[in-house]
């Protein structure tokens, strides 16, 4: 998933909205290399992009205890739940492709125990015991995850001192049957040398993965009207 004219490129670095940093999962905490996501599944794809979107039951019934005595609900109407503008379309992309590299098998008992060895988040104070593939999957611990992907980034093969692995390879938060890559960025080329892309296409409302992605997380269209 990505944008026109190509989807596989770099995302610009002035989309880094968070400090300067990108805010996906295996992003660089340092903000000095960008990441490229894949998956296994164009559905895959689209649940992890729209899985923010999913309607919040808890800010819902936060916002109706909310006293509106300047009767503003009138003039800036809470939005509706679960609802995507069409205007979400414009522009986006997406493509299959060949992918090659050394990927991070970071969510398996091993790369969680290689995490607690090498001592990866004593910096942020996090303790062995707290180390597992739940934190691993927490949205809310963003400084976290970036904090490995730095580290694998720099980690090197110590007779070659090449890079040791390309990225991550990791399982999503909405399900352990669609595997995801991280590609870490590694040269000045617009794309990554891991990818051999394939034919690009547009994103439509009618793109059987998105619609199954609309059902799974609860989201629809907002009227195009308004």
């Amino acid at each position: 998933m990505g944008y026109a004219p190509d989807p596989w490129q770099w995302a610009p670095w002035q989309f880094a909205s968070d400090g300067g940093r990108f805010n996906g999962r295996w992003d660089d905490q340092n903000a000095q290399f960008r990441t490229l996501y894949t998956s296994d599944s164009l559905l895959g794809c689209f649940l992890e992009l729209l899985a923010p979107q999913r309607p919040n039951d808890t800010a819902f019934l936060e916002l109706n205890e909310i006293q509106d005595d300047a009767a503003l609900v009138d003039t800036y109407p809470d939005p509706e739940r679960g609802a995507i503008g069409l205007s979400w379309l414009s522009g986006r992309m997406f493509a299959r492709g060949r992918q090659r590299g050394s990927y991070a098998e970071i969510t398996t008992s091993q790369g969680v125990g290689y995490l607690v060895d090498a001592g990866v988040l004593a910096s942020l104070g996090v303790s062995p015991s707290e180390v597992d593939v739940a934190l691993l999957k927490n949205a809310n611990r963003r400084s976290v995850t970036r904090t490995i992907a730095r580290h694998l980034f720099d980690l090197r093969d110590t007779s070659s001192l090449q890079p040791a692995v390309d990225g991550i390879a990791f399982r999503s938060r909405m399900g352990d049957d669609i595997r995801l890559w991280a590609v870490f960025e590694r040269s000045d080329a617009l794309v990554s040398e891991h990818i051999t892309p394939g034919p690009a296409e547009a994103v439509t409302e009618g793109v059987p993965e998105l619609v199954n992605a609309f059902l799974l997380l609860g989201l629809h269209w907002k009227d195009a009207a308004d």
